[in-house]
């Protein structure tokens, strides 16, 4: 059980840090953008284009680490009952 609780909290760790690492990337691309080419100029497709390309992997990673956390602690349950009726 304790494998499956350490591979949950992966899996949020690797969703989460995935969803802040896109959007740190796009506002800083946005304030480099404003700071080399025109001032006061919005880039908002960077910043949306930054959570297209670097979101997908990341959280497909996650979601895949949550659901085999959810299949081991099942595991481990069905083996506690086996255990208990033998």
């Amino acid at each position: 059980a304790a494998v499956a609780v350490a591979m949950r909290h992966l899996g949020w760790l690797i969703i989460a840090g995935a969803a802040a690492a896109a959007a740190i990337q796009g506002i800083a691309l946005d304030w480099l953008l404003n700071t080399m080419l025109t001032p006061a100029t919005g880039y908002g497709d960077a910043f949306v284009g930054a959570f297209r390309a670097l979101l997908p992997v990341p959280v497909l990673a996650g979601a895949a680490l949550l659901s085999f956390a959810r299949i081991i602690r099942l595991g481990a349950a069905m083996d506690d009952e086996i255990k208990a009726t033998v």
